[in-house]
């Protein structure tokens, strides 16, 4: 196991992403779409949560302290529509970063309406999703 000294961010393109100070929740269903996320922000440093249905997503929104969310569309008991506009309602700061394997346009608008800040299609490039979330937890 790494001590808290040794580690490093990585860098990228001359971008550090360091977030060791800030918790990603990642509202996904699929398992192996965790395991992708979670592989891709180890190396930041950030504590990652799982929601694994849109109602789990707003309960974690209730009850911790979030930077930023990686919201699905298509999950059970609650949709990731639904879910963002509830967490949005808990706490509107937090970004939420829509990924999903069905970005079509009327997805989009939808996603909009709902109030997620960014949309990313599945699959999603590892430089890519580090970048989108840079952009906003750095805000927060």
């Amino acid at each position: 196991r790494m001590k808290f000294e040794e580690y490093v961010p990585p860098v990228r393109n001359g971008i550090t992403f360091d977030w060791t100070h800030k918790t990603i929740m990642v509202a996904d269903d699929i398992d192996s779409n965790f395991v992708y996320i979670q592989t891709l922000l180890k190396p930041t440093g950030a504590n990652l949560l799982w929601a694994k249905n849109g109602k789990e997503a707003i309960n974690m929104a209730q009850s911790k302290d979030i930077d930023l969310v990686l919201m699905d569309i298509v999950m059970p008991e609650v949709d990731g529509f639904e879910a963002t506009k509830q967490i949005k309602l808990i706490k509107n700061s937090i970004p939420v970063i829509c990924q999903t394997a069905y970005p079509s346009p009327e997805h989009q608008k939808a996603g909009i309406e709902s109030g997620m800040d960014k949309f990313l299609a599945k699959p999603i490039a590892a430089y890519d999703m580090l970048l989108a979330i840079d952009e906003y937890i750095t805000k927060n």
